[in-house]
């Protein structure tokens, strides 16, 4: 029910208002191993995960609008160290990360093609977009998310050799970014056009314009990147 008065001529506008709350739930997780496997050999592992979800950030009303930011993120790391000689030793390193984060509705779970049969499948989680003239409208956020996974791998050699510490290795990274999104739940527009009253055309279903979306957007690039080096301490 309104709970503020509207200055609009004809009783329509902001006449309801409400302050809601944002929240975010973060959890994080660390864990490592160092394991010596003999005087010649030692691996150690660390594996760090970050859940931020959903992070709600509301919207006008409590049912409406509004979106959510659920992030992971994950990270390997496995070094192994090889003695080969008292002046010579290898060093392996392999990284993992993987990124993930969404922008969506709060109505994820409500699939719009279930109740507008005509809206197809590809526009999942979210109620469509209903824009009335004169008033506020409701609909969920199309949405999109990020999937960043990168992998590294480097080995580095140091030989001591009286004076000199040389130093030599190389390095592959592999960088990924799969994206997707803008997801149309469909839009639905009422103006007024056949009863000259936007809110009376909403309730007897005569649209003004509508659109659905054909297909969502996407893009997977991938980059390869390789380095090598040796230098001399002297």
């Amino acid at each position: 029910s309104p709970n503020i008065p509207t200055t609009d001529p004809n009783g329509l506008g902001v006449n309801y208002r409400v302050n809601l709350a944002s929240y975010q739930n973060n959890y994080r997780y660390q864990g490592r191993v160092d394991y010596n496997i003999n005087d010649a050999n030692t691996v150690s592992v660390r594996y760090y995960y970050v859940n931020q979800s959903p992070n709600l950030s509301p919207g006008p009303t409590p049912n409406f609008g509004g979106t959510s930011f659920p992030a992971q993120n994950q990270n390997l790391a496995v070094n192994y160290t090889r003695t080969i000689s008292p002046n010579l030793v290898n060093l392996a390193t392999f990284g993992w990360t993987r990124l993930t984060d969404k922008y969506e509705s709060p109505h994820a779970n409500i699939v719009p093609s279930d109740f507008i049969p005509q809206l197809g499948n590809l526009t999942p989680g979210g109620i469509p977009n209903v824009s009335i003239t004169g008033f506020t409208g409701f609909g969920s956020l199309g949405g999109s998310f990020d999937i960043e996974p990168s992998y590294e791998f480097h080995d580095v050699m140091t030989w001591v050799k009286n004076a000199n510490t040389i130093k030599g290795g190389f390095s592959w990274l592999r960088w990924q970014f799969r994206n997707g999104g803008n997801f149309n739940h469909g839009i639905f527009s009422f103006t007024g056009r056949y009863t000259g009253n936007p809110f009376a055309d909403f309730l007897l279903g005569d649209l003004s314009a509508s659109q659905k979306q054909i297909a969502p957007i996407a893009t997977a690039p991938t980059n390869d990147r390789f380095g090598m080096f040796i230098q001399d301490s002297w």
